[in-house]
């Protein structure tokens, strides 16, 4: 693949999971505002801190939104995780990618 097709998907991929996200916040806030107070009423921009992404990630890492009678959110939820973590290993793969190209550079051949 060129570098331009990997930058595009790359923006799409960002894109995306911002949608998701912003989603995600807006389902919560409105119809499980109980869920939302209990992750620190998180939001896109304002009152974020490590301390609230911390407390999201472990949410969705220990798939706490499935104690949830929502079934709508439970899949929701589950979608969403797996586009994380198709992202996460897509940006792995960039990082392992970059510092090999690199190391094969400064390497005298």
């Amino acid at each position: 693949m060129s570098q331009n097709t990997l930058n595009l998907l790359g923006f799409a991929a960002f894109i995306i999971l911002f949608v998701l996200c912003a989603a995600f916040l807006r389902i919560v806030r409105k119809h499980h505002p109980d869920v939302w107070r209990g992750l620190g009423s998180p939001s896109m921009f304002k009152n974020q801190d490590a301390r609230t992404s911390i407390r999201g990630m472990r949410y969705f890492l220990s798939r706490g939104y499935r104690s949830v009678p929502d079934r709508r959110f439970v899949f929701f939820c589950d979608f969403l995780l797996v586009i994380e973590v198709i992202i996460l290993a897509s940006f792995v793969y960039f990082v392992v990618s970059t510092v090999i190209f690199f190391l094969q550079l400064a390497l005298p051949r």
